[in-house]
């Protein structure tokens, strides 16, 4: 194991910190679903790992208005992840709809967003949440022409929606 595998593995064990770079994420090269009270909403598929492993999807929430704005995100009990404010659909090629898996149906219940909470974003700022599809969907054996769209309620009766990508 050499330095860097010793540095990752103490930050798994919370015993350091690595320093990674910022996520650079590429505005030009995301397509964009249209844009509601400045804000924006992209979906973009992340290819599975070389080992195997299914899918992911990217999905971006991008201020382009021109001031600071507030995002109320529904979470669940101490956990700040952003899952709970996207609502993700997922079909095949001929249309049907690809159901959540245990885990999803588990994780992404309405009963589990137990807690809100407020977060802003200035202009030009954005959050990025990926969601690996095959621990939230039955994607198994079924990795080719998926097609993905998100979308957010911002406030009662606005909705954002995304792009649509192809998995």
């Amino acid at each position: 194991m050499g330095l860097k595998g010793f540095v990752d593995f103490m930050a798994k064990m919370g015993l350091a910190v690595r320093d990674d770079p910022p996520k650079v994420i590429d505005f030009a090269a995301r397509q964009w679903g249209p844009p509601a009270n400045g804000w924006t909403l992209s979906v973009e598929a992340i290819p599975a790992a070389e080992s195997g492993d299914s899918p992911s999807l990217s999905i971006v929430i991008r201020n382009v208005g021109t001031q600071t704005q507030t995002l109320t995100i529904p979470v669940s009990k101490n956990d700040r992840t952003w899952i709970h404010f996207y609502t993700v659909e997922l079909h095949e090629a001929n249309g049907r709809e690809v159901p959540l898996a245990a885990f999803g149906k588990t994780a992404l219940d309405p009963a589990r967003r137990a807690e809100l909470f407020e977060t802003e974003l200035a202009p030009g700022a954005w959050n990025e949440t990926v969601l690996p599809l095959g621990s939230f969907f039955n994607v198994r054996g079924n990795n080719n022409n998926l097609r993905a769209t998100a979308s957010a309620t911002l406030s009662p009766g606005l909705a954002l929606q995304s792009n649509t990508t192809q998995v």
